[in-house]
Order: structure tokens, then sequence, then C-alpha cells
């Protein structure tokens, strides 16, 4: 299993408590020097929690060509880039772009979007699933169609955007944290419409996306949840029990016997502690190998 890293873009994921894309751009280079394969990037123009609080986001698109640029062998996709909100045009550009920073390591990742706070706030409207589906489509036949080649991954569950995942995706992704007899079931149904549109389903390399919190011991594994909880006032009251059952946790054994029921190609970690170096680390030496 290929073991991939998002990377931190929003005010909480920091411990100075603001947006730091240099502190991204490091992180990614860490990565890459302990092995790991790929680093993404999200796209929301910020991060919404109970009570309507939000948090400042670096935006995926520049983002992803610097950490292009800084880097030499690692891989650098969006997860996912929201068709909802950006143009055909406009999405293709930016895979275009970024191909042309990372040559062979880009992939675009792309998704019909869903989040209605964030288009309402964008003065965007969200339209419905049928319509996302709709443009989500074209936007795949024209990343799909640039030249150079460009791998070009689709995220979602419904039945639309599998479609589209067998008709045209490199990789096909669901994220973030469904439980792995959830994905395993979706991926079945992939299976199904890639055999009915004639396409081999091993053609279309299978990605998940969970957030994972390593740790030798419990105790461990609170201290990582209280510095995150410290980080904003909507976070305060966050503990280890509201987390543990939704997210993968434990030792790197316990947490690579979780993600290996998955039955993926690719995961992409969410470190619960995104900008935590030793996590990183842990990640890295102490997880990956146990997974591939």
């Amino acid at each position: 299993m290929r073991v991939g890293v998002a990377l931190a873009q929003y005010d909480v994921d920091f411990a100075h408590g603001h947006v730091d894309a240099t502190a991204a751009i490091d992180y990614a280079l860490a990565a890459e020097e302990a092995g790991l394969d790929s680093v993404w990037l999200s796209d929301h123009a910020f991060a919404v929690a109970t009570g309507a609080c939000a948090a400042g986001a670096v935006d995926a698109a520049p983002l992803a060509a610097a950490v292009a640029a800084r880097t030499t062998r690692i891989e650098v996709g969006t997860l996912v880039l929201s068709c909802a909100i950006r143009s055909p045009e406009e999405t293709a550009a930016i895979a275009a772009a970024i191909r042309s920073v990372a040559g062979p390591r880009a992939t675009c990742g792309i998704g019909a979007g869903w989040n209605p706070v964030t288009h309402a706030a964008l003065g965007i409207h969200l339209g419905d699933y049928t319509d996302r589906a709709g443009r989500l489509g074209t936007t795949a036949a024209l990343v799909r169609g640039l030249e150079p080649r460009t791998r070009l991954l689709v995220g979602g569950w419904g039945e639309p955007v599998l479609a589209v995942a067998a008709r045209l995706a490199d990789t096909w992704n669901l994220a973030w944290d469904v439980p792995p007899e959830a994905f395993r079931a979706v991926s079945a149904r992939l299976d199904a419409v890639c055999e009915a549109s004639g396409r081999d389903p091993r053609d279309v390399r299978r990605s998940t996306g969970v957030t994972v919190l390593v740790g030798e011991t419990r105790a461990a594994c609170e201290a990582s949840v209280a510095a995150v909880a410290g980080r904003a006032s909507f976070l305060s009251g966050l503990r280890l029990a509201d987390v543990e059952s939704r997210i993968v946790t434990g030792t790197p054994e316990r947490c690579a016997e979780a993600i290996a029921a998955f039955g993926a190609d690719e995961v992409v970690v969410t470190p619960f502690v995104r900008d935590d170096a030793d996590l990183l680390a842990a990640i890295s030496s102490d997880l990956a190998p146990l997974l591939r």
C-alpha cells in the first residue's frame, strides 16, 4: 500500500495559530525525506466547525505548485478540487499549471463539491447533485485530455461520480474517515460500473483518506488531543474519547491493522496534529513500513 500525507493548510493546523505556507512546504520536504509516496492539498476556502467558527486556509492551487517546485521525488496532488466552485476550464488550467511544475509527479484530484456553508460564503450556488456530477464529468474530460497527460483522481461515492471515475479516472478516492466496510462496498460498486462500461476495474487505483493518531500509549494519544484542543475555542472540549471511534488511533501496529482493512492501493493520512514533526516521523518510520 502506498502512503501519502495531507498537508496542513488551516489556521488550526499550526501551533502558532495562523496559516503558514512555508511551514506546509517544509512539512512536504520532511515527508519526501522520510520516504512517503505523496502529499495532498484540500480545496476549502476555510475550515468550518460547529457554531459557524471558521479557520482561514492557504489555497490548494498555488500551494500545490509551490510544494512541487521545492520537492523532487514525492508525488503532489489535490484531494480534491471542487468542481462546484471552479469552472471546468479553471480546474483544467490549474491541473496544467501544477503538471508544468511537478511533471509526472502531479495528480489532479477533483470532486463534485458538497459544502453548502462554503458555497454560501463565496456567493456560489451549490446546485443539485445531478448538475454537479455533470460538471464533474466535463471537468474530468478536460483534465484527461491535457497534453502532456496528467494523472486524474476522482473522489466521491454517488453513482454518477462512480460513472465518471470508471470512465476517466486513474484513481478513485473515498475520504475522510469512512468505515472500512463502507469503503469496500463502494469500491465493489465501482468494479461493477467499470465492468459495465467495458473497463478493467484493475485500471482504477483505489485510495482512501484517514485521520491517524499514532501513540505507543493512551496517555501519549491524550496529550496529542490536548495539544489540538488548545488551538481554538471551538476545539476546547475535545477529548480522545470523542474521536477515537471515528479515526485511526493507537500503536503503529494497531493503526496499520485498521488501515489495511480498507484494502486500498493507497492511503492518504491526515496526522491528527498536522504540524507535528514527531507524528510525521512515526507515520513514516513506524506505520508506513507495516503497510507496504
